[in-house]
């Protein structure tokens, strides 16, 4: 019977515990019906069906990133300790799970699965991608790093042809992220490296699946007709084209957040960078944006992906493009890091269990008119805790206080 669990019996500490037992009793119970080569008892029945309810109910309620946090741990202890039946119990349980509930809840636990990976995983990655070099090294410990978790687990689930949906839904993460992009340097306005490093990992996926889309027509093809067997059908071209359509809307150059701007436009230069001939053919939209971008000034940051994508776009056309503004952003942030600074070791205590940086929204939500002699005064004021005491603050002048 699908009833959750009572607040009482399992508060915010005690997800991550109740998920670990349930995981780890579930890929005990798999081993142990293997190595006997016998039929799925009803015990180890009983413990699938709680495990996967489990995973529903942390998805559904809003706790998608400690489970996305706990497979990335179970994945790299099974890495690490080289047990390829338990990796291979975990993706198949993992893949399994997300296709039996709705594709928007699926691709949530996805999307913090990337961006645990990725930010683990880039700890001591440091380089600037202002340039692209920069970029480049980026993708070099993307594809070292974190793209053999993600072939493990999330690949498999695209290359399944009921996920279709996911695929689609799963873009609706990159051109609308859902969590904070905030920087650690929220002043400059420039995305923290794991956040830069994720777009372009989805550009790496729908390169895969588009890769394994085409494969797998021309194997139908060759073998006389599909078999029944639905494929998929979109590539990473549309999903390029989609992306490059709203990064070109002067409605969103000029109302949406910068972050968020640079997030998208991180998917947009991957083709460029890594050399993908489906970038040639958004060119078009993507001179555009770039227009409507060298013309405002609402913020910085929205005029230098302009001329990133300009800088890109020339390239592929064997053109050379340089901004002075763009090498001197380069020279500002430092020493670019080795891919090799990235690989970092995992331990659990690294790794939030509900409290993350996100909550940390930067100078650009910062009070008006606050100055820091009076943040002593906004401290030293008494915690109001009823609605009495919350008129009486708000009747009270500052002068009688």
């Amino acid at each position: 019977n699908n009833v959750p669990l009572p607040v009482w019996a399992a508060p915010a500490r005690a997800y991550k515990s109740i998920f670990q037992s349930a995981l780890k009793m579930t890929l005990a119970g798999d081993l142990l019906q293997k190595m006997e080569a016998a039929g799925t008892s009803p015990e180890n029945q009983a413990i699938r069906r709680h495990f996967k309810f489990l995973l529903q109910h942390m998805i559904k309620n809003g706790r998608a990133r400690l489970s996305a946090e706990q497979i990335f741990l179970f994945w790299i202890a099974c890495k690490e300790t080289d047990e390829p039946n338990g990796m291979s119990l975990l993706c198949a349980h993992f893949k399994s799970d997300l296709l039996s509930i709705q594709p928007r809840e699926a691709c949530g636990c996805i999307h913090e699965l990337i961006r645990t990976t990725a930010k683990k995983m880039l700890n001591g990655f440091e380089g600037s991608t202002y340039l692209k070099t920069g970029r480049m090294n980026l993708d070099t410990a993307c594809k070292k790093c974190i793209m053999p978790i993600l072939q493990d687990l999330v690949l498999p689930v695209l290359y399944d042809c009921s996920a279709g949906d996911i695929a689609d839904t799963l873009f609706s993460f990159v051109v609308n992220p859902p969590t904070s992009l905030a920087s650690s340097h929220a002043s400059d306005f420039k995305l923290r490296s794991f956040d830069q490093a994720v777009p372009r990992i989805y550009a790496q996926l729908y390169v895969e699946l588009s890769q394994h889309e085409g494969s797998s027509s021309k194997q139908r093809n060759d073998d006389g007709g599909s078999d029944g067997v639905r494929a998929y059908g979109k590539t990473f071209e549309s999903f390029l084209f989609q992306a490059a359509t709203l990064w070109s809307e002067d409605i969103f150059a000029q109302r949406a957040d910068c972050l968020q701007q640079q997030y998208l436009s991180e998917f947009l230069l991957y083709p460029f960078d890594c050399g993908c001939d489906v970038g040639i053919h958004i060119t078009p939209l993507l001179v555009q944006g770039v227009s409507i971008r060298m013309e405002i000034s609402l913020s910085d940051s929205i005029r230098v992906d302009g001329m990133r994508v300009a800088q890109a776009m020339a390239m592929v056309l064997g053109k050379q493009l340089d901004f002075d503004e763009l090498k001197e952003k380069e020279k500002s942030c430092g020493p670019r890091a080795s891919c090799d600074r990235a690989i970092t070791s995992v331990h659990d205590d690294t790794l939030s269990d509900e409290s993350d940086d996100d909550s940390s929204f930067g100078e650009q939500f910062r009070p008006c008119g606050v100055d820091n002699d009076e943040e002593e005064d906004l401290q030293r004021a008494p915690r109001l805790t009823t609605l009495r005491d919350c008129v009486l603050n708000l009747l009270t002048s500052e002068n009688d206080a």
